[in-house]
Parts: C-alpha cells; structure tokens; sequence
C-alpha cells in the first residue's frame, strides 16, 4: 500500500515543481526584458505631457509681445517690464516649470505651467532644465533618464530628441533655481564638505555649498569657559587669568581621532576625547586680545571647520 502511494504522489509533485521552475524562468526572463527596454518604453509613453508643456515654450519663443504683456501684469513689476528670455526651469529632479524670465523682475519669472516628471524617469544632474535668450536665441539642453534609458533633450527654437545628428551647442546658460534643480544637494558648512566640483553658477539658494553630494566632516557643537564668555569673549581684569575651556563635539560619519585647541597666544593641547576640557594660565601686562579656537580631526583626515561655537577670545583693554 505505502508502494503504491508513493507510485501516485510522485508524478504530481513533479508537475507542481515543473511549474513553479517554468514560471520563475517566465519571470526571470521578463524581468530581464523589462530591465533592458522597459526604460525605453516608458520613456516614450511617459512624457506625453511633458513634450506637451514644453510646447508653451516654443509658443512663448515666437510671441514676444505677448510675453512682454505678461511681464507687465505680473505681481510687483511694472509697464516697463519686458520679457528677456524664456525657460523651462527644474526645481528638484522631477518637478519643472515653463516660464518667462521679465526685465526688472528677472528672479521672479512668471509661470506659463507647471509640471513633474512621471515616476522613475527623472533630469540628469548637471544642468537645471532650458534658459533661452530671446534676443539671441542659442541651442540649450539638459538630459533625462529613466531606469537603463536616457534621452538627450536639445532646444534650438524647436525642441529635439537625442539622435545622430545633434546641433552644435554654443549656450553656457541655464535656469536660476536651486541646489536641487541642478540634481545636487546643499553641503551645510559647518558639519559637511562637498564631494566634486560646487556648482554655483545659478544657484539661488546656497551658492559655493551646492556639490554632487555631501560628505560629514566632525564638528564643534559647543566651546565655553569659567570665566563665562560675553559675546564671545572672556575678560581679563588682572595681569593673569586662568581659564577652563569647555567642549563638545560630535560626528555623526565616524570617530573623533584628536581634538586640538590653539589658546592663540602660542600655545595649544591635544585630546581624544569627544566631550572634555582644557585649562589654560593667560598672562598680560597690557591692552591684549587671543583667539582660542577648538579644532577636531576625525581617522581619515576630516577637519573641523572654524566657526562661532568653536572660537572665543580672550581680551584685557
């Protein structure tokens, strides 16, 4: 009987197992496929509306007097107000906007439409979208990307798509927006360092700081001392004070190696502690002012960047 059963069950499960391999083989292979072209595809089934707010565009290149009525009536402008130049403008990876670039309020432009890429298809970083001079109009491009897919978008008074003969761009010029527009992320100064090379042409809001992405350096959170400091500085009353300074600094990438604090009169102390402090004999006979400043160096070389929590001075008048 125990035979017999197993005579039966066999070929069953051999079939659900045949099954279910054909069927991860089916998914194996569409997943490749989709990987391969799928960008492609959706790509040129995407961006309907997209190519069709881009046409605002092209309709703006060609009615300047309507543009420049447009200029007049906007908010805060005047009727002397003209249009300059046309743009489609990136404000993140994905989100866009068609606009007219008016004389007097050029870093108010007026929007035409506004508009964001479909999911998964996104600009390549570089560049903020198009900026085109309607006194002397010059090709001007930018670059979007979806999965393995990537088109190279070129405006030259009409828009084309990337192919084998592409117009020779002679335009430097790009839509003022910010960090982000340009597909790169604003460095904060005091705890981070830009990795590559700052894009700071156009840049509205941090300009210099605007990098590919943003490494974290270790930092100052805190310096004081007894006596307490006022605005920063500790006042000497005799010809000797001795100070106790007071840190604290943090690092979120990696561990702190040294902390090394310069008394500014020619002396300074080394540390490995995160959070510790520093007692220092300050000698002056007449009108003086030192600068301490704490500095942190974290096991690759990552330096601290001087700051107002990182300074305070020391001063007899």
């Amino acid at each position: 009987m125990g035979r017999s059963d197993c005579t039966l069950v066999s070929p069953y499960a051999m079939r659900i197992v045949g099954f279910f391999i054909r069927s991860l083989l089916t998914l194996a292979v569409l997943a490749v496929i989709v990987y391969l072209i799928g960008g492609q595809i959706w790509m040129a089934v995407g961006l309907g509306t997209f190519f069709s707010d881009i046409s605002r565009l092209e309709d703006a290149v060609t009615d300047v007097v309507s543009d420049s009525r447009l200029c007049q009536s906007a908010p805060a402008s005047s009727v002397y107000s003209t249009a300059k130049a046309v743009q489609l403008r990136f404000t993140d990876e994905r989100s866009y906007r068609v606009e007219i670039v008016c004389t007097l309020i050029e870093d108010t432009p007026v929007a035409l439409v506004e508009g964001k890429l479909p999911m998964f298809i996104q600009k390549a970083p570089g560049s903020s979208g198009f900026y085109v001079n309607l006194s002397a109009p010059e090709a001007t491009s930018f670059t979007i990307r979806s999965l393995r897919a990537e088109k190279k978008l070129v405006f030259d008074e009409k828009l084309l798509v990337a192919g084998s003969a592409l117009p020779q761009l002679t335009s430097a010029a790009v839509p003022r927006t910010s960090c982000a527009g340009f597909g790169s992320k604003c460095c904060q100064s005091a705890t981070e360092k830009g990795v590559g090379t700052a894009q700071s042409a156009g840049v509205l809001d941090c300009p210099g700081a605007c990098f590919s992405s943003c490494q974290s350096i270790p930092s100052v959170v805190a310096l004081t001392s007894d006596p307490y400091p006022s605005n920063n500085e500790v006042i000497m009353n005799e010809t000797s004070l001795t100070v106790t300074f007071s840190y604290t600094t943090t690092y979120p990438g990696g561990k702190i190696s040294k902390v090394t604090i310069d008394y500014g009169d020619g002396s300074t102390d080394d540390s490995t502690e995160t959070i510790g402090v520093f007692t220092h004999t300050y000698t002056c006979v007449g009108p003086c002012r030192y600068k301490a400043g704490l500095h942190v160096v974290d096991s690759s070389g990552n330096s601290s960047v001087e700051s107002d929590a990182s300074t305070l001075y020391i001063v007899r008048r």
